[in-house]
């Protein structure tokens, strides 16, 4: 009985390597890693896709005739950050490895210089098309692609870590756009459309005396107020 139980033993240990490994024979250890990195590629990929989708929303949503304004002296208009999204969609995949679109100027200084001779409509029309391309870009690396060498502006680092750095930079526009729309009382009109879809009607905003106080460009929700559905509305753009 005891030489029974020795034997299994001994087959159980023998078989564990085996069982620990995944379909593509790679190690646990190394499996989970890869799972891993793929999920940040797929919430990487979702991260675009919103940002996309808000940067054409709010690009629309400025009158042409506020394009050119600035908070303050040496600060980026809405015509900068548009214009630059677009040069950044183009550019930024290269840097990991993307063959650029064909229209694309040489080098980032030359392809904001192309796209800010544009008007808006020019600009806009423009924008969906390097924003999509640097959404397959991102999806469509591998794990060899992933991993190869990069530079960020001569800073030595992996595609992945290019992809990381250009999210960070994109959000940081994202935010100076939100900023002047708050600041000139802009909502973009799919955000409009989102609201009148939940049914809430009514303005966009939360009473104090005499005026409204738009809801959408608050940091959170009406003052004195929990409400859950405004917090939603600040949440959506």
């Amino acid at each position: 009985m005891t030489k029974c139980w020795i034997w299994t033993i001994v087959g159980a240990l023998l078989v564990l390597p085996a069982a620990c490994a995944d379909p593509d024979g790679a190690t646990s250890s190394e499996g989970m890693a890869e799972r891993g990195m793929q999920a940040w590629q797929d919430e990487t990929v979702a991260d675009l896709e919103q940002m996309r989708d808000k940067f054409l929303s709010l690009g629309e949503a400025f009158p042409e005739d506020t394009w050119d304004w600035q908070p303050m002296e040496g600060t980026r208009s809405i015509r900068d950050v548009m214009v630059l999204m677009v040069a950044e969609g183009n550019i930024f995949p290269s840097m990991w490895g993307a063959t650029p679109p064909s229209s694309t100027a040489d080098g980032m200084r030359d392809e904001i210089a192309r796209v800010t001779a544009m008007d808006k409509a020019g600009v806009m029309r423009e924008m969906q098309s390097p924003l999509n391309y640097m959404v397959e870009a991102a999806r469509s690396m591998t794990p060899p692609d992933r991993a190869a060498p990069a530079e960020w502006f001569g800073t030595p680092t992996t595609a992945t870590g290019v992809v990381t750095h250009a999210i960070i930079d994109m959000h940081e526009h994202l935010g100076q756009s939100i900023a002047h729309a708050r600041t000139n009382q802009i909502v973009p009109a799919a955000l409009e459309h989102v609201v009148r879809l939940k049914g809430w009607g009514g303005p966009l905003g939360c009473s104090q005396g005499a005026r409204t106080i738009p809801m959408i460009w608050r940091s959170g929700w009406c003052p004195g107020s929990n409400n859950s559905r405004t917090r939603l509305v600040w949440r959506l753009l």
